[in-house]
């Protein structure tokens, strides 16, 4: 017997004694039945007929997308995607004719931008400053309207098509007047993560040291008396003078030390009730504050170089922070390593990342308007 079967089998016991296995059977087709006319008791005539279109579309394990072929499963997921977005269209159980399905119209409305069956609500900032000219096609608004029917739904977008059909157009178009803003990167076999998310750089240490220096000024006659240690503060000045970014926090860090030994002693005294006006709370967690920017600053800022470091967020991580639109150009050249870092904001409506190269251990607050679009061609 090999070592990897051994290792197998001793793994599978393992996990026999320690997990005990519960068998999830999938759903049956009077399940779905059940759960579709619960979430959409609109759709209660034709959900048998969605359940058969769902179960003809998982039996067939390919489907063609172009000259590729193209393997996937469908779930639960999407079954009830596809009712949300039926019945978001205003269907309630009878057919369209086919006038009604070719009628493709655009309409600017006083609440919103409405694109067939589809009414989108205008951004806050909105400017109706279209640059490009568009020519509203039968079979451009057919697919502007999927994509806004996309956007209603929070669902990112891939577009794939040949070079100079219109995908980044017709993104661009409706951004723009809907006066949403759009951000395009455009990736390659070269793009790094760092192009999304962003990463460490190089900046003027200035921009570290002077919050750290007003911040400190403005803390200290808070807790002493500028009468009895002028010394730290002249130094200081001096050094900012000089644009001695350096010795700033070298000062900084000798001054620090003694005002953690005063506000300890301080604390001691008004424990005991000796000092008549005791330092409040607020300014020993201020100070604690300040300790932990001071220890930032000195991990930022090299001591041999004196060349300073911060996290720039990427791109991406603003779209998503600001509630802009973001377009990928030729997303399929990217790294897969690259797009991995993406699946966060994909798993739903509200995936949001986490910057854990910045040291963030929370996740990034996804703004409601952000919006996710891929273009890729189909040859690629």
């Amino acid at each position: 017997m090999s070592d990897c079967m051994m290792f197998w089998q001793v793994g599978k016991s393992t996990l026999g004694v320690l997990w005990r296995r519960v068998l999830i059977s999938p759903c049956t087709s009077e399940y779905f039945l059940l759960i579709i006319n619960k979430l959409y008791p609109e759709l209660e005539a034709v959900a048998k007929n969605l359940i058969e279109a769902y179960e003809g579309i998982r039996s067939s394990h390919s489907h063609q997308l172009g000259a590729s072929q193209l393997f996937t499963r469908f779930s639960l997921r999407d079954l009830l995607k596809w009712c949300k977005r039926i019945q978001s269209l205003g269907f309630l159980g009878h057919s369209l004719s086919a006038h009604e399905r070719k009628i493709i119209y655009v309409e600017e409305l006083p609440s919103g931008f409405q694109i067939g069956r589809i009414t989108l609500n205008w951004s806050r900032n909105v400017v109706h400053n279209q640059t490009r000219p568009f020519v509203d096609i039968p079979s451009s608004l057919h697919v502007l309207e999927k994509i806004a029917c996309s956007v209603k739904h929070n669902e990112p977008v891939l577009l794939v098509g040949e070079t100079g059909t219109g995908k980044t157009t017709l993104v661009q178009n409706l951004a723009s007047r809907l006066g949403q803003p759009l951000t395009v990167l455009n990736l390659s076999q070269q793009s790094d993560v760092e192009d999304l998310s962003g990463g460490l750089k190089s900046t003027d240490p200035r921009f570290i040291c002077i919050p750290l220096y007003n911040e400190f000024m403005e803390l200290f006659p808070r807790t002493f008396s500028k009468t009895v240690n002028p010394g730290i503060l002249e130094y200081l000045r001096k050094h900012r003078n000089d644009k001695n970014w350096k010795k700033i926090l070298e000062t900084l860090q000798k001054a620090l030390q003694k005002v953690l030994d005063l506000t300890q002693r301080e604390r001691r005294i008004a424990g005991a009730g000796k000092r008549k006006r005791p330092l409040s709370e607020e300014v020993f967690q201020a100070w604690e504050r300040f300790t932990d920017k001071l220890n930032l600053a000195h991990r930022q800022i090299n001591a041999s170089s004196c060349m300073a470091f911060s996290f720039v967020e990427g791109a991406f991580i603003t779209a998503l922070r600001n509630g802009h639109w973001i377009l990928l150009d030729e997303v399929n050249l990217a790294p897969p390593e690259t797009l991995q870092r993406l699946m966060g904001v994909l798993v739903g409506g509200n995936g949001s990342l986490c910057l854990t190269e910045r040291g963030d251990v929370d996740y990034i607050e996804r703004h409601p308007a952000f919006r996710l679009f891929g273009y890729m061609n189909p040859d690629n």
